[in-house]
């Protein structure tokens, strides 16, 4: 009685058809990790620029500058500016007691802004 068994040529055939499927899926995988990469290094960004916005919230009013700087890792500049309130605007009454304090972002040709409003600097006498 003859047992049932596979040849060497049907063995190497499911090798290679294995093998070509599992390079075909490759490239998706590796697609798939850069994105998390990259939606890693987005979520550290927005991190770093609410550090910045929270320090702001804390800092004396007097205290309060515009500021530049860059971040190494990950790549990103970081800009604080500090702007009136504009006439048109619904919160015009508050000009006297608040700013707009806006926290630009820039990294990969993309920007990210994050405003909220700080104590106006008590102007000297």
């Amino acid at each position: 009685m003859k047992k049932a068994a596979f040849t060497i040529i049907e063995v190497m055939f499911a090798i290679v058809l294995m093998s070509t499927a599992l390079l075909m899926l490759l490239p998706v995988q590796l697609r798939s990790l850069n994105r998390i990469m990259r939606g890693r290094n987005d979520l550290q960004r927005i991190y770093i620029l609410r550090e910045k916005l929270g320090e702001l919230l804390v800092t004396p009013p007097e205290k309060l500058k515009s500021q530049a700087e860059k971040r190494e890792k990950p790549p990103t500049e970081v800009n604080v500016t500090f702007n009136e309130i504009t006439k048109k605007s619904h919160l015009h009454d508050f000009t006297k007691d608040i700013v707009i304090a806006r926290v630009d972002g820039t990294y990969d040709n993309r920007k990210q802004t994050l405003i909220t409003f700080v104590p106006k600097p008590e102007a000297k006498k």
